[in-house]
């Protein structure tokens, strides 16, 4: 789902093999996804420094968590969007 082709990069960012991104100073990565209604996704990064990791939905609501030296895992649960 996460393609490491699909990362938008900012200043002071490249890519490395194997879908390693090397940071060189403030600067951040995203890509787009769709998640599918009613369905449950398993987010895992990896981090060597300090980090914070945003995840904004379409509703704009706001998951972040600042990480060092460790692996961030979250799982993220998208609920049907259709009404009754």
């Amino acid at each position: 789902m996460l393609k490491p082709e699909n990362w938008i990069l900012s200043e002071n960012m490249q890519m490395k093999g194997e879908g390693l991104i090397e940071i060189l100073g403030n600067s951040y990565f995203k890509q787009f996804i769709k998640l599918e209604d009613d369905s449950t996704y398993f987010l895992r990064l990896s981090f060597k420094g300090t980090g914070r990791v945003p995840m904004i939905d379409e509703s704009s609501y706001l998951v972040f968590a600042n990480v060092k030296d460790e692996n961030f895992t979250r799982v993220i649960k998208n609920p049907s969007s259709k009404g009754e």
